[in-house]
């Protein structure tokens, strides 16, 4: 495994590593990382987070191309990853206020 490159990257890998069943990628856009999850059950796929890519924060989805407004974390800091390693959840709930 390489180390991850950008904020987005940061969040699929600790996804990734935390929960082996579903497989967490990043479509990189202008603005926003778009973590994607590749659901093993039924093979679907879903928006998980957008990622800033300028400074780290964690935004939920709002659909499928769209961020809501307000951070729910930042992996651009140590202690943003530390809180979000603990809170992550493979369904997206600790993206929720």
């Amino acid at each position: 495994m390489t180390a991850p490159t950008s904020y987005g990257d940061r969040l699929a890998t600790i996804l990734n590593l935390k929960f082996p069943g579903y497989t967490y990628a990043v479509k990189s856009g202008r603005k926003y990382d778009k973590i994607t999850v590749q659901h093993s059950f039924n093979g679907g796929q879903s928006v998980h987070a957008f990622v800033n890519r300028e400074n780290g924060d964690v935004l939920k989805a709002e659909g499928w191309n769209k961020p809501a407004q307000g951070a729910r974390g930042n992996v651009a800091t140590f202690e943003g990853l530390k809180d979000i390693t603990e809170r992550a959840d493979k369904f997206g709930g600790y993206l929720y206020r």
